[in-house]
């Protein structure tokens, strides 16, 4: 996928009022993955279009783990203002609702817990959709199961 296309499907994935994404999203941005093009895009073109976006805390532990194991502590900063958008960017807690739902939707679904809790964490904030590069979700939660919110993948 070329630039010029991944600008645009980011642009379409933007115009939901509320998105939720997950981890995967920010780890391949971070990482410039030239694979995942629209993750790059998503946080470019963010401030500009700027709908509400949320994800858990489970974003934190995952997108930050390797930082803490080689101590560095400048990157952490970094990387914490790139996941919290500078302000645009809503962290949710883990707290009981949370658990609740996501331990819903794991039974029901055999989704992994982080992946419960980041789908958890986006219905209960009204998230329109849920932004994800992994496709396990498409198989595991057909089509229109989640009646509030759909899920999109790069």
């Amino acid at each position: 996928m070329g630039l010029a296309d991944a600008t645009l499907k980011a642009k379409a994935l933007l115009t939901h009022p509320t998105i939720a994404l997950d981890t995967n999203i920010f780890i391949f941005a971070l990482e410039n993955n030239l694979s995942f093009p629209i993750a790059v895009e998503l946080f470019r073109l963010l401030p500009k279009i700027a709908p509400r976006v949320f994800t858990s805390t489970i974003t934190l532990v995952e997108a930050l783990v390797h930082l803490y194991r080689r101590g560095d502590h400048e990157e952490i900063t970094t990387t914490l203002e790139f996941i919290t958008g500078q302000g645009l960017i809503t962290i949710v807690n883990v707290d009981q609702t949370v658990s609740l739902k996501a331990a819903q939707l794991r039974a029901q679904y055999k989704l992994t817990t982080p992946d419960a809790i980041q789908l958890a964490t986006g219905l209960l904030n009204d998230a329109a959709t849920f932004i994800t590069a992994d496709h396990e979700f498409r198989r595991r939660i057909p089509s229109g199961y989640l009646e509030t919110m759909k899920i999109e993948t790069i």
